[in-house]
């Protein structure tokens, strides 16, 4: 794989980390790791709206900017790419499995249905709420 198709690798699942709503830190940490198993020197400057990565291998400097808006939260979506990123870091995955169909498929993932997010906070209160007066 040569830099630019390394480089579009590593930004696109930023963009799919970022936008999902993966933590700022941990999309760095799993986009810088994932750029070193692939020889790659980025990094990720994350911003509202949009990510760009640059890239020193070699003399020339290369800039890659896509668009990156975290207005929703799918950890499913999160926890595939981060998955299918740290797959792809330690050489469980092939380049072709790193294709951007790959990533594709993940944000296209349904996202979990909003009245289990109100079950979920609402079962926890009623269970802490049943220990606390249990005799």
């Amino acid at each position: 794989m040569n830099p630019p198709d390394q480089s579009g690798v590593v930004v696109i699942r930023g963009q799919a980390l970022h936008v999902n709503g993966q933590f700022t830190y941990d999309t760095l940490a799993a986009t810088e790791r994932l750029s070193k198993s692939l020889g790659l020197r980025a990094k990720i400057i994350p911003s509202w709206g949009e990510l760009q990565l640059e890239a020193a291998d070699g003399a020339p400097r290369s800039v890659s900017l896509v668009a990156a808006n975290p207005t929703g939260v799918h950890r499913k979506r999160v926890a595939s790419a981060m998955r299918a990123t740290e797959d792809l870091t330690a050489g469980h995955l092939t380049s072709g499995a790193s294709s951007p169909q790959t990533i594709e498929e993940i944000s296209r993932a349904r996202p979990v249905p909003h009245w289990l997010f109100a079950l979920a906070p609402a079962a926890g209160a009623v269970l802490t709420t049943v220990r606390r007066f249990r005799p």
